[in-house]
């Protein structure tokens, strides 16, 4: 790979190019593959990756262009990469914006190193740990234990770094019931190795597994149409997050949100905070893609829209100050105890699915618990439906809480008025 200082020289010495973004991003995983509880591969990865983001000013525009660096790459090559990607920003004609001006450099630096090896092993250790049913089996098992670090470093004298460790493990549950087979599938990321919490989650999908062989369809189960509708895990963070977005400066400048600063626009103890920062979540980062560094900021303060948020680039446009791509979402509001009334628990989509444009969100559902007043009942192969810019007025929220890749707050949004068909 080219050294760092000889790339920065290139791109400094060419008149063409009026700025750049140098993003370096290294990787260092143990990665486990079984077959049940075999171990069918085990190895160590390392990999380093280098891109530059190149910015041309012509005319009242700015375009830009990205040149991916390989081990292959010398700086003849690299000037050759650079000369193609010149002529194609030359070709795109936005209105100009800039990159971020010198800030305080962040450092959240390399992590200390660890034995990655340990750390997947003990994971493993964990998980099979939990696989100890007949009636339940893990078919499938992936383990990754990684060391990442993103680096960026701008024409404009910014140079931050990000490190963090990350554990993704896949599952895929398997079940034999009455003759058929059925399975369900499984992610989990954290920025720890708790072998505990690792092998309760694996109980939990477990069970879950058990839960979708037995599962009832909608035609068994009468369910009133007004009942408690509980969504959490991914559709949770694809909900908050688009909601959220209508008062991104991108989303304003391309005339696509739906509401403005200061309207009411939620229920009234609705709380949204996007930051840099949040303890557990892995998408947590000091700065973004442009160099700016970033600082948390409110956008909807019981039900009402009270901020805007975004990039640079938008920023520039819409005259406002910029806050960056803020990567936490943060939420509050009205908890309610939802244990003694009848309600629909989603626990897995087949897809999940949510449409910014319209509002819809929802999907198959391949696994929901439904309690009737006395016990849960597993109900699958049914679909919700539900329109966010209506049906967050009256959402509610869980008294649990979690904590996602990009999402901390309550384990559920609450509705009660969706479409279950």
């Amino acid at each position: 790979m080219m050294k760092l200082d000889k790339i920065i020289s290139i791109l400094d010495e060419n008149a063409m190019i009026d700025d750049y973004v140098i993003s370096l991003n290294r990787r260092k995983s143990s990665e486990l593959f079984y077959a049940k509880k075999s171990l069918e591969l085990n190895r160590f990865v390392e990999v380093e990756s280098i891109s530059v983001e190149i910015y041309v000013d012509h005319d009242e525009y700015r375009g830009s262009s990205n040149v991916v660096i390989t081990a292959a790459d010398n700086v003849s090559s690299f000037k050759r990469k650079l000369g193609a990607a010149i002529r194609k920003a030359r070709a795109i004609n936005n209105p100009w914006f800039p990159i971020a001006e010198k800030c305080a450099d962040v450092d959240e630096g390399t992590l200390e190193e660890e034995d990655l090896n340990k750390l997947s092993a003990k994971a493993a250790k964990a998980i099979f740990k939990a696989d100890n049913r007949e009636d339940v089996w893990l078919s499938a098992t992936e383990i990754f234990a990684s060391m990442k670090e993103e680096e960026i470093i701008t024409s404009k004298g910014n140079h931050h770094r990000h490190g963090q460790f990350e554990l993704f493990i896949e599952v895929i549950p398997t079940v034999r019931h009455n003759g058929s087979e059925f399975e369900v599938y499984k992610a989990i990321r954290k920025g720890y190795v708790k072998p505990k919490e690792i092998e309760r989650e694996i109980a939990e999908t477990m069970d879950d597994a058990l839960l979708r062989a037995k599962a009832h369809s909608l035609s068994e189960v009468e369910i009133d149409k007004d009942v408690l509708v509980l969504i959490g895990g991914d559709m949770l963070e694809n909900i908050v997050d688009g909601f959220a977005s209508e008062l991104s400066y991108r989303t304003i400048y391309n005339h696509q949100n739906h509401f403005i600063k200061g309207d009411e626009v939620a229920d009234g103890s609705l709380n949204i905070k996007l930051d840099h920062y949040a303890k557990g979540c892995l998408s947590s980062k000091g700065f973004d893609k442009s160099g700016l560094k970033l600082t948390g900021k409110t956008i909807i303060r019981n039900g009402k829209a009270i901020g805007n948020y975004g990039e640079l680039r938008y920023a520039h446009y819409l005259k406002k100050k910029a806050t960056g791509n803020l990567p936490i979402i943060i939420l509050g509001g009205e908890a309610v105890d939802y244990h003694h009334k009848k309600h629909l628990l989603i626990k897995n989509f087949s897809s999940p699915q949510y449409e910014s444009s319209s509002g819809y969100f929802g999907g198959e559902v391949r696994l929901a618990l439904y309690y009737d007043g006395n016990e849960y009942i597993p109900l699958t192969g049914f679909s919700i439906a539900g329109n966010i810019y209506n049906d967050i007025r009256n959402v509610k929220v869980s008294k649990e809480e979690t904590t996602m890749s990009y999402y901390k707050g309550p384990k559920y949004l609450i509705f009660s008025n969706l479409s279950i068909y």
